[in-house]
Formats: C-alpha cells, sequence, structure tokens
C-alpha cells in the first residue's frame, strides 16, 4: 500500500473468536448444555430433571449428569484459566 500512496496504521491485531461450536466442549457436551438450559434445568426452582433430560438424549441419567459436570468443567476452565 506503501507503493500506491496509501498510507496505513495499525491499530489492533486480535485472533478472531471461532464460529460454531463452543471451543472446548465436545459435541455431546454441548448438546447435553443446550437441552438442559433449553428445558429449564438451570431454573430456580428446576423445571426438568435429569432422568427427563436422559429421556430426551436418549442416554442414561448417569451420563446426562456425567456430561453436564464435565461441560461445566470445561466451561469454567476457559473462563477463569487467564487468571
Amino acid at each position: 500500500m506503501v507503493d500506491a500512496g496509501v498510507q496505513v496504521e495499525v491499530r489492533r491485531i486480535y485472533a478472531e473468536e471461532p464460529h460454531g461450536p463452543t471451543p472446548g466442549l465436545t459435541t455431546e457436551q454441548r448438546e447435553a448444555l443446550a437441552v438442559a438450559y433449553r428445558n429449564g434445568y438451570f431454573a430456580v426452582p428446576r423445571e426438568t430433571t435429569t432422568a427427563a433430560l436422559a429421556e430426551k438424549l436418549g442416554i442414561s441419567g448417569q451420563a446426562v449428569s456425567e456430561r453436564l459436570r464435565r461441560g461445566y468443567t470445561r466451561l469454567v476452565d476457559a473462563t477463569f484459566d487467564d487468571e
């Protein structure tokens, strides 16, 4: 651009956030968290149970619980990783 007589000033360089699935979460964790959220699992009081989520996801209640717990951990780790 300098050759064309145009002056350029770089004001910021940054990494663009990736689009698509939430970084750090597996597809299964993201799906479990999304279904839980959309069905009121995080509401107070809860509007659904892990058993109901398990039925919607076609997995066991224990698997739902584990996916949610691992998903929370990854999200919290990503949020506070720089501290």
